[in-house]
């Protein structure tokens, strides 16, 4: 069920050896070879999907199309279209919170901007949002605890009603992901910047600096935890046999943080080079928004380093979320008391 009770900032697993939990009968690898590995092993599939039965090859061939229509209708320049659309929307949604009490980000930006962003892309009509979000809420909370029988029943009715709303799957997804997992990733991504000011400011100085900012970011603060996934055979993962049927859990956010892949893994880094965090999974199931993710993080985190990069939290963080995933339920700041007269 729901955990709203931690106040650890990030609450990350270490990386550790591969090992079988005998009481909850599955694998968990945490190391990011390992993860890594096993992400682009066709040899494991979703946790609730088939194993070893017939129809394999129908599925493989359901997803392939998937994924091929997300290439089309997600292309390069349909993603610049909604950026030039999304951009002054945030630049007018922060120009309108006051400097002169406490914000509460999320609940006041990072929510109602990512709807309108899930709106945009998706051509959802504006006039059922408040039908369709709590709809893709339940999605969402079904995907942060996959194994919660009761939230995934209610999933389940939610995604037949969402789908009488759009024109395909790919675009219930699309609108579950921006309006729902986005504003949980912003939230994360803000709180490394507030807790690390010295990286807040080299970046709000240097805003070419955004593109490399935001994969170090879903590196750092990407509220995907784990993956679920079950061998179809017998598979063997660096080293680590695994048998046919038998559950595997991948922990990104752990595998993120993996010191043999990423030095001082604790710590932003700017500079680092190399794009190869688990944030988005990868391999042929990695996410297939991910550059729609990527674009709207990036225009408005850039407003929120403009806006609101010399504040600072009031409140504890509490985190919520599941096995899945984990994101702050809420980001309260205020700005500090010499910029508090400040005029824009």
């Amino acid at each position: 069920m729901m955990n709203r009770g931690e106040l650890n900032p990030f609450p990350v697993p270490r990386p550790e050896l591969p090992r079988f939990d005998s009481s909850m009968e599955q694998w968990m690898l945490s190391r990011y070879a390992d993860v890594s590995a096993a992400l682009r092993d066709m040899r494991l599939c979703a946790a609730s999907g088939r194993v070893q039965g017939a129809g394999g090859a129908v599925d493989e061939i359901a997803h392939s199309q998937f994924r091929e229509l997300a290439q089309a209708e997600f292309s390069a320049a349909r993603v610049a279209e909604w950026r030039a659309e999304i951009t002054p929307r945030a630049d007018r949604m922060f120009r309108g919170l006051a400097l002169n009490r406490t914000v509460e980000l999320l609940s006041e930006f990072a929510e109602p901007w990512s709807l309108a962003v899930a709106v945009t892309v998706t051509g959802a009509d504006p006039l059922q949002v408040e039908r369709l979000n709590p709809l893709a809420r339940d999605v969402f909370m079904a995907a942060s605890e996959p194994f919660d029988r009761g939230l995934q029943a209610s999933a389940a009715r939610a995604t037949t009603e969402l789908m009488g709303s759009f024109s395909s799957a790919l675009y219930v997804q699309a609108f579950v992901a921006l309006s729902q997992t986005l504003p949980c990733f912003l939230s994360g991504a803000w709180l490394a910047l507030l807790q690390d000011p010295a990286a807040a400011l080299e970046l709000r100085a240097n805003p070419e600096l955004m593109p490399k900012a935001v994969e170090e970011l879903l590196r750092y603060a990407t509220p995907s935890r784990a993956q679920f996934r079950r061998a179809r055979c017998a598979v063997n993962i660096n080293g680590t046999k695994i048998d046919a049927g038998q559950r595997v859990v991948l922990m990104l956010a752990a595998a993120n943080r993996d010191p043999e892949e990423f030095p001082e893994p604790d710590r932003l880094d700017w500079s680092r080079t190399r794009v190869n965090h688990v944030a988005f999974g990868a391999g042929p199931h990695a996410c297939v928004g991910a550059a729609l993710v990527r674009t709207a993080a990036a225009v408005a985190t850039k407003a929120f380093l403009d806006y609101f990069g010399e504040t600072e939290l009031t409140d504890a963080i509490v985190w919520s979320g599941g096995s899945s995933i984990r994101w702050p339920v809420s980001l309260r700041v205020a700005h500090r008391p010499s910029q508090r007269s400040m005029a824009r």
